[in-house]
């Protein structure tokens, strides 16, 4: 134990003494660009013939899908919090 807090200590110093990276500048127009590839992207998913080939560009831009519940949002929210690992289960 006492290796790892050494670890992590060293690892806190260097990352105290980095340098902080440049900020992000992101193009003037990249929200316009993105809006309309997703309007594009969306007429491709009402095309037959584009179908398949629109269901795979739209996975490539999905990373994940989260579902969280909320208290009070229903019967999901329910449902969700019995694959928590404190909650407590019907018999």
């Amino acid at each position: 134990m006492a290796e790892l807090e050494s670890e992590k200590q060293t690892l806190t110093t260097a990352l105290e003494q980095s340098a902080e990276p440049p900020a992000l500048r992101l193009h003037p127009s990249l929200s316009d660009h993105y809006r309309s590839n997703i309007r594009n992207l969306s007429s491709a998913l009402q095309d037959p013939d584009l179908k398949m080939e629109a269901t795979e560009a739209l996975r490539g831009l999905i990373s994940e899908i989260r579902m969280v519940p909320h208290e009070g949002a229903g019967e999901l929210a329910g449902i969700l919090a019995l694959g928590e690992a404190d909650s407590i289960r019907p018999v």
